[in-house]
């Protein structure tokens, strides 16, 4: 409601490159891994892999728009992480149990936060004739939402603010 219609298909494509950086926060710890454990010919095996699948995303998806093409890109990204992680895994003994039960409860909490959000703002909408006042309501409302959120996080040892201090 902030911009206007015509940017939706961007905002869309915006999505998919932050889904996609999300998405390759795990293959980038793969190449440093295999590195360390003196298999840089698999380092480079995994890399071309990746790329070539990409590239052939890239091909296969660009005639359907930016936004395939797009959401193309985050899928394969998606795909060389959890490869990336199984490659891992065989190479060393790694407990994905215990980080997949955290991930989940992360993820758990982050739609909960976005599902409350997206209903805070419409029931402040729907109260509020003023468009853009109702946004920046809603934005403040969720802000503090959000420090609640965080300290939960926190809380549940999900999130560690360590990581803002180094």
């Amino acid at each position: 409601s902030f911009f206007r219609p015509e940017y939706m298909p961007a905002a869309v494509v915006a999505s998919a490159f932050a889904a996609k950086a999300l998405f390759g926060a795990g293959e980038m710890f793969v190449e440093p891994f295999l590195a360390a454990k003196g298999r840089t010919g698999v380092a480079m095996a995994f890399g071309s892999v990746s790329t070539g699948a990409m590239v052939l995303a890239v091909l296969i998806s660009a005639p359907f728009g930016l936004q395939v093409l797009s959401w193309a890109q985050a899928a394969i990204t998606l795909l060389a992480t959890i490869a990336g992680l199984v490659l891992v895994g065989r190479m060393e003994r790694i407990d994905f149990g215990g980080a997949a039960v955290r991930f989940a409860e992360a993820a758990g909490l982050v739609a909960i936060y976005g599902g409350v959000l997206l209903l805070l703002y419409r029931v402040i909408a729907g109260a509020i004739d003023h468009q853009q006042g109702a946004l920046v309501l809603a934005a403040v409302i969720g802000g503090i939402l959000g420090l609640g959120v965080l300290a939960l996080s926190y809380h549940r040892k999900l999130f560690y603010l360590k990581v803002f201090s180094d």
